[in-house]
């Protein structure tokens, strides 16, 4: 069987698996050997009352073989002479708009500043070594 609950663990022992363990078997009325594989898909801290508690989203394999499956590739549509669209910047937000934009039938071009990934890191390290940040090739850039 596998299942999907939630449970509640003291905040100090939100990363403990045995714990989590015996809280998911005594929630499923089995014995701790009987869980094959747990994932955490939720993780929250409750603090408005008392001491904090972590709420764990759990799901639960028991007396079941678990599989790994790899995540299917995304379903992305053909946006070649779509109307373009134009992003600044390829940082985290800039390729989220990028993929939001091919979700909506648009094709996206990506404006990038300064050198490649390998120019780059001369920058950083004259950062991090001396504190010199050079204004057109930082951090900031990608």
């Amino acid at each position: 069987m596998i299942a999907e609950t939630e449970i509640r663990l003291p905040a100090d022992a939100y990363d403990d698996a045995t714990e989590c363990t015996n809280r998911l078997a005594h929630r499923f009325g089995v014995a701790a050997g009987a869980i094959t594989h747990q994932v955490v898909v939720r993780r929250s801290l409750d603090a408005r009352k008392g001491t904090p508690v972590c709420v764990l989203r759990v799901r639960v394999w028991i007396d079941e073989p678990f599989r790994a499956e790899p995540a299917p590739p995304p379903a992305l549509r053909d946006v070649r002479g779509a109307p373009p669209a134009v992003v600044v910047g390829a940082g985290p937000a800039g390729l989220f708009a990028a993929l939001t934009l091919i979700e909506r039938g648009l094709r996206p071009i990506v404006l990038e500043r300064g050198p490649d990934v390998r120019g780059r890191r001369h920058a950083v390290a004259r950062i991090t070594r001396a504190g010199i940040v050079d204004p057109e090739n930082n951090y900031c850039f990608g």
